[in-house]
């Protein structure tokens, strides 16, 4: 007896153009859009084609000009606003059979993931390859709400429930956190709070974003102008090549080869006592072998460029025949 597919999975339309060859069409509204229903019935259609002696092939195609625009804004918004249809789509899509690993690997809205007790724990499970990174951007309250951003809070309540959650499945797997520098807002003082956070947190950036100013974005009227928009208020933003040297040496305060532009940084904002060997320091009080082997090469790097200058400089300062000076 032949299986009914309209019934046992009404989200689509078939046929059967020849003998052992069975047709999925997508038909739906908003070029084939796959609602909560449909997403469903196409991972647990091909375990009943499996079985089916009746099909040897099996197409799948969309109906129209495309073949389908992927999740409808009903599922997406039911994923973004209700994290139980989120932990169902991922459990739905990790059992599809053929599917092995399904990892995510950033973009988690940490304010509402760890609201979330089942989602995070399905997260930390089964769909997380070892590392997480998460965008927190910045420590300072300030430059958090001119980006739009939830507290540190989030965060760190974020970091705690993933640790949590992975030891108790078992995993060693880490949080990667991002962080940006010279975002309007953030100032020396601000990036040494950051400093001092990554510090006690024992995070270490391995790589520093710099804010970009990118068109048709708040921030970059802010960077341009020096002005929030929103409150009419001043607001620092770091436009010369020094501020923004200085505020990426703190962020990675840690590197022997940010020693200098780190230093200069906190004795200029008045935290010298950023600077020795206690626990809370950021950086030692003096200078690692790398640092001063990098001083050297900008200092001999320098002497070379001056001396180049000079020999142009000679050249042309010379007498030369013809030249106009000389008429």
């Amino acid at each position: 007896m032949s299986i009914d597919y309209a019934e046992l999975y009404p989200s689509f339309k078939y046929d059967r153009p020849k003998d052992g060859v069975l047709r999925i069409t997508f038909d739906a509204p908003g070029l084939n859009a796959v609602d909560i229903d449909a997403h469903r019935e196409i991972g647990e259609i091909w375990l009943t084609i499996d079985k089916d002696p009746d099909v040897q092939v099996a197409i799948l195609q969309g109906a129209g000009k495309g073949f389908s625009a992927g999740g409808s804004f009903d599922l997406i918004d039911g994923m973004i606003n209700d994290y139980a249809m989120r932990t169902k789509v991922m459990r739905e899509a990790r059992e599809t059979p053929g599917v092995k690993k399904l990892f995510v690997a950033s973009g988690i809205r940490m304010d509402l993931a760890r609201r979330s007790p089942k989602y995070m724990r399905d997260l930390t499970r089964h769909h997380v390859g070892g590392h997480l990174k998460v965008a927190p951007e910045h420590t300072d309250h300030g430059v958090l709400a001119r980006m739009r951003k939830p507290g540190t809070d989030d965060f760190e309540k974020f970091a705690r429930t993933f640790n949590a959650e992975s030891k108790k499945a078992g995993k060693k797997q880490y949080i990667v956190p991002y962080f940006i520098a010279s975002h309007p807002g953030s100032d020396i003082d601000a990036m040494i709070d950051l400093a001092v956070f990554l510090k006690r947190n024992g995070y270490r950036p391995d790589q520093v974003q710099d804010f970009i100013p990118a068109p048709f974005d708040v921030a970059t009227a802010m960077y341009y102008t020096g002005i929030d928009p929103f409150t009419k208020k001043k607001v620092f933003a770091a436009r010369n090549l020094r501020d923004r040297k200085l505020q990426r040496a703190l962020m990675q305060f840690f590197k022997p080869e940010n020693y200098v532009e780190g230093r200069k940084a906190l004795l200029e904002a008045g935290r010298g006592d950023l600077i020795g060997e206690g626990c809370d320091a950021l950086i030692p009080s003096r200078p690692p072998r790398e640092a001063i082997r990098r001083r050297r090469r900008e200092a001999d790097e320098e002497k070379k460029k001056r001396s180049r200058k000079q020999s142009r400089h000679d050249a042309e300062s010379g007498y030369r025949p013809g030249r106009k000076s000389t008429r």
